[in-house]
């Protein structure tokens, strides 16, 4: 518990408020009425007298003086910008974070996610590369079974694997592009108010088509 004293404007720990009165003996608990009756208030503290702030563009700190609200007096909180360039790397950090989650998203064909992390794209290049050298070599109609999260089986030809990979493709190219247009949003930011405007969630790709494809390949 922490009391402002009302003549002098200091504040002191609960301890050192019972010191001032060695005569009295006041009860355990303190209460509004017993503080306020000898000249004091008790200074109230809560997450209702936080703000909201941006974490990446704004820091907080709690004032050390109290302020009046209402009938209480309460620590409130001192909202200031960062310096700019602090500011753009949470937001360049914050950016990575997002782009990884798009990239990772899965692609939608044919009503079923594929995945699109790294390893995900490698093999599904992989899988279509061997196929076409197959059929290159003479081989008629070559295919592959791919087992599937599922725990299912599914056969892919050359025209399935052609439209996985492209439509993977195309989904990370789309998430490249909004990470550049949002980095470039970073960067020609002059100052706090312009970068704060620069909305990191935006403009992230969702990738639908239609074709044979119909389970997510691991």
């Amino acid at each position: 518990m922490e009391i402002r004293i009302r003549e002098t404007g200091n504040i002191v720990n609960e301890q050192q408020f019972r010191e001032l009165f060695p005569r009295v003996t006041l009860p355990a608990q303190l209460s509004d009425k017993v503080v306020n009756n000898r000249g004091g208030d008790i200074v109230r503290k809560g997450v209702r007298d936080k703000p909201e702030y941006n974490w990446m563009t704004k820091s907080i700190t709690k004032n050390t003086e109290p302020t009046k609200q209402g009938d209480d007096w309460v620590f409130g909180y001192t909202v200031v910008d960062l310096p700019l360039e602090r500011a753009k790397a949470n937001m360049r950090g914050e950016l990575r974070r997002l782009f990884e989650k798009a990239r990772d998203s899965g692609v939608t064909v044919s009503g079923t996610v594929i995945q699109t992390t790294p390893q995900a794209q490698s093999e599904i290049r992989s899988l279509l590369d061997d196929l076409k050298d197959r059929a290159a070599a003479g081989e008629v109609d070559p295919t592959q079974d791919i087992a599937t999260r599922s725990g299912s089986v599914l056969t892919v030809t050359v025209a399935i694997a052609q439209q996985l990979n492209d439509a993977v493709a195309k989904h990370i190219r789309a998430v490249r592009a909004n990470d550049a247009a949002l980095s470039r949003g970073i960067n020609s930011a002059k100052n706090i108010p312009a970068l704060e405007k620069v909305d990191l969630t935006v403009g992230w790709p969702g990738n639908t088509l239609t074709g044979p494809a119909s389970e997510a390949i691991d």
